[in-house]
């Protein structure tokens, strides 16, 4: 598994990017986060981070890209629980994120 971390600051941008048409993303869960459409989410993301003013770089992507060896071994509920371990092992918890799959 490979991993690629892209930092910014706007949440309207990092969310219509990951949620595109052409991408066929399917939201697996969300924490913290509304999600009855993009705007929702963008809400959500963008009324928590007015909590923190000391915080710069409020916008994180992460792109978790397996084997193409292992694609048919990748299902929903595993691509969950690898989400939620690559963010408690990289110490990113009690924040809002919606891991997608695409």
């Amino acid at each position: 598994m490979m991993a690629k971390i892209t930092k910014g600051r706007d949440f309207g941008g990092a969310v219509r990017y990951i949620t595109q048409d052409k991408k066929e993303a399917k939201l697996l869960d969300s924490k913290g986060v509304l999600t009855a459409d993009k705007q929702s989410i963008i809400d959500s993301f963008r009324l928590q981070s007015q909590l923190r003013p000391d915080v710069k770089v409020m916008v994180g992507h992460i792109s978790l890209d397996f084997s193409k060896e292992d694609v048919d071994k990748v299902d929903d509920n595993l691509m969950r629980k690898v989400a939620d371990d690559y963010m408690r092992r990289m110490h990113i918890q009690n924040t809002q994120y919606i891991p997608l799959r695409s």
